[in-house]
C-alpha cells in the first residue's frame, strides 16, 4: 500500500530488495540432494528408520488402501498459564528448554498407552531456514519439512536423565532434519536411497 500511495502522490516508491523466489528454493533443494551433507543425512535416516517403534493401538487392521480419514480424531491440549510459568522456571533451572520437558511427557504417556517401548512422532520444521544463502522471508509458498522424531522413554532412567536423553535424541534427528522430505520423496533420484517407508 505504501508504494501505491507514493505513486498516487507522484512520488517514487521506496521498494525493498527482492528476496529469493520459490524457484530458487526448489533449485537449492535439488542441488543439495547430491551433496555430502545429504548423503550423511541419508545414512542417518536409513539406520534410524529401521528401528522398531511401538505401533499405536488400533481398532482395525492397518491398511494403506483403507480410507480411515473419516474416523480420525484430534486431541488438543493447552497448559494453563500458571503451569506454563512453573514449567519454564524448572527448565531454566536445569539449563534446558521447556520444549524437551513437554516432548518427554508426551512420549512417556504415548509409550505407556502403546504398551511401552520407543515411539515416533512427526514434527513440522520451517523449511525457510534450511539455506543460509536464500532470503525467503517474503516468499509465498509451502516450504515446511516434516521430520520424524524417535524417542525411547527408558523406564530405568530418572526423570531428568530421561529429559536429557530425549533432548539428545531430538537434536540428533534435527541435525539431519534438513531436507528429510527431499530425501524421502526424491529417493528414486538416488540409487542407494530407501527411506520412503
Amino acid at each position: 500500500m505504501a508504494a501505491f500511495d507514493a505513486i498516487i502522490q507522484g512520488q517514487k516508491p521506496a521498494l525493498t530488495c527482492v528476496g529469493s523466489s520459490f524457484g530458487d528454493w526448489v533449485h537449492e533443494c535439488s542441488s543439495w540432494l547430491s551433496s555430502a551433507d545429504a548423503h550423511a543425512s541419508l545414512q542417518f535416516w536409513r539406520e534410524k528408520l529401521v528401528q522398531n517403534v511401538t505401533p499405536l493401538p488400533t481398532d482395525y487392521t492397518f491398511s494403506h488402501q483403507a480410507n480411515n480419514i473419516g474416523t480420525r480424531r484430534e486431541v488438543e491440549h493447552a497448559l494453563d498459564p500458571e503451569i506454563t510459568k512453573r514449567l519454564k522456571s524448572v527448565a531454566v533451572s536445569y539449563g534446558l528448554n521447556e520444549y524437551y520437558f513437554v516432548i518427554t511427557a508426551i512420549a512417556k504417556r504415548l509409550s505407556d498407552w502403546c504398551g511401552g517401548g520407543p515411539v515416533c512422532f512427526e514434527e513440522v520444521m520451517v523449511g525457510r531456514e534450511h539455506f543460509d544463502t536464500l532470503d525467503l522471508s517474503g516468499t509465498v509458498g509451502w516450504l515446511n519439512d516434516y521430520l520424524p522424531i524417535f524417542v525411547d522413554p527408558d523406564t530405568g532412567k530418572t526423570d531428568m536423565e530421561l529429559v536429557r536423553s530425549v533432548r539428545d535424541e531430538i537434536l540428533a534427528c534435527k541435525e539431519h532434519g534438513k531436507g528429510f522430505c527431499d530425501l524421502k520423496f526424491n529417493a528414486s533420484q538416488q540409487a542407494d536411497a530407501d527411506i520412503s517407508g
